[in-house]
């Protein structure tokens, strides 16, 4: 008992991690094309990582870890900008792609958000990873 509790603790505090690295990866560094120079305002190519296990039905103070995760899902809305091309993956084996290199919009992210799903399968955040690479290094 003392042991699962402590899992799921080790699981919510690395889910919380990985939300809070997105906000900081999306915190829109980038680089203009052409002269390499740093600096704000070019298009971002990014790839979301979802974990979409079983555990997400998981209760919490306020709902489930669904709700939490959708609603962390929404909030990077405000991240990206017409432009933006985005790709979201859920790390489930197999692996589902829920989208590839879209062209974002708000729209397009509230369908993304409905489709957020708790799965039986087995995660298989390698694979998910190694996607999420590819799909970056194929980008112009």
């Amino acid at each position: 008992m003392r042991r699962l509790r402590l899992r799921r603790w080790l699981l919510l505090l690395i889910r919380m991690l990985i939300v809070a690295f997105l906000v900081l990866a999306f915190a829109r560094p980038t680089l203009r094309t052409g002269s390499g120079e740093a600096g704000a305002g070019g298009n971002v190519e990014a790839v979301v990582l979802i974990d979409n296990s079983l555990s997400l039905n998981e209760e919490v103070v306020n709902g489930t870890l669904v709700s939490e995760l959708r609603e962390k899902f929404f909030q990077l809305n405000d991240v990206f900008h017409q432009g933006d091309r985005v790709s979201v993956l859920q790390s489930t084996f197999p692996l589902v792609t829920l989208t590839e290199k879209k062209a974002f919009s708000p729209e397009l992210w509230n369908l993304l958000r409905q489709k957020i799903q708790p799965d039986y399968l087995k995660s298989d955040l390698p694979t998910a990873v190694s996607k999420a690479l590819s799909l970056l290094k194929s980008s112009p």
